[in-house]
């Protein structure tokens, strides 16, 4: 599969939300269309991410519009995620926001990045 036709979510292994969204996309996955990456691999030096990235035939979406169309990647009924898009993006965004910054509060944070099993290992990268 060329690099530039696959799905690839990069999220911050440290979070506890994040891991909870990647754990979730990976056991609806059937299709195996997701691939992940940790965002300390692409800046090690950076200690908090905000948002999650999808980047997807040659496109990127951050914050709401990605976390919504990598659910929409996800085979049957998940295709109806996509109806949020009708949600303004500023209104989406506010609240992803909002919930981003709280999410250290919400979701334990980890010391260490996500670590995938051995079935999951090929799907990060």
């Amino acid at each position: 599969m060329h690099s530039d036709s696959r799905a690839i979510i990069y999220f911050d292994g440290h979070c506890g939300l994040c891991n909870f969204f990647v754990d979730f996309l990976l056991k609806f996955d059937s299709k195996r269309v997701l691939f992940f990456s940790p965002l300390q691999k692409l800046d090690p030096h950076q200690l908090d991410f905000e948002t999650v990235i999808l980047k997807f035939n040659g496109r990127t979406y951050t914050e709401s519009e990605a976390a919504i169309r990598a659910i929409s990647l996800l085979p049957g009924p998940w295709k109806i995620s996509l109806l949020l898009l009708v949600i303004p993006k500023t209104l989406r965004d506010y609240s992803y926001r909002l919930i981003s910054k709280n999410r250290n509060k919400l979701f334990k944070r980890s010391s260490v990045c996500k670590v995938p099993t051995k079935e999951q290992r090929s799907r990060f990268l």
